[in-house]
């Protein structure tokens, strides 16, 4: 997977959102971590997962903000964490990751407007580079075309 924008490109308001919808027991930080580990340098030791777990006992503390922390530390891509977030189905985070960093998508080549006759055969390409998982929907006025 290429490296692209690093986690520690993120602002501040992005990672303490980012934070909250991690810190929950059924799909948060600890899933992450795990999720994060099937590349070696992003493993967490237990005593850094300890660490992240006694944040709760700071009024400021935050489980899922010291996790992100150390993987900004270690260089982890924003598309790296969104596969992993996607792994652990965190639908929120995915969304919310994705439509704030929306940059992340970038339509590389546009289709181009033709001409065609009726019945005649049309091809249209576009091609967009960002996270795994991106499709298109192509349209004929209100009409899906597949």
């Amino acid at each position: 997977m290429e490296e692209g924008k690093s986690i520690g490109s993120l602002t501040e308001q992005v990672l303490n959102r980012l934070s909250k919808m991690l810190d929950n027991s059924t799909c948060g930080w600890r899933q992450l971590a795990n999720a994060v580990s099937e590349q070696p340098r992003f493993r967490c030791s237990e005593s850094e997962l300890t660490c992240c777990s006694l944040q709760v006992l700071s009024a400021a503390g935050s489980p899922g903000r010291t996790l992100l922390a150390r993987l900004a530390d270690r260089s982890c891509s924003l598309d790296f964490l969104l596969h992993c977030l996607r792994k652990i189905d965190h639908q929120e985070a995915v969304h919310y990751l994705t439509y704030t960093e929306a940059e992340l998508i970038q339509i590389t080549v546009q289709p181009q407007t033709q001409q065609a006759t009726v019945g005649g055969r049309v091809v249209l390409t576009c091609r967009a580079s960002g996270p795994p998982g991106l499709s298109y929907q192509w349209f004929r006025g209100k009409e899906e075309v597949s």
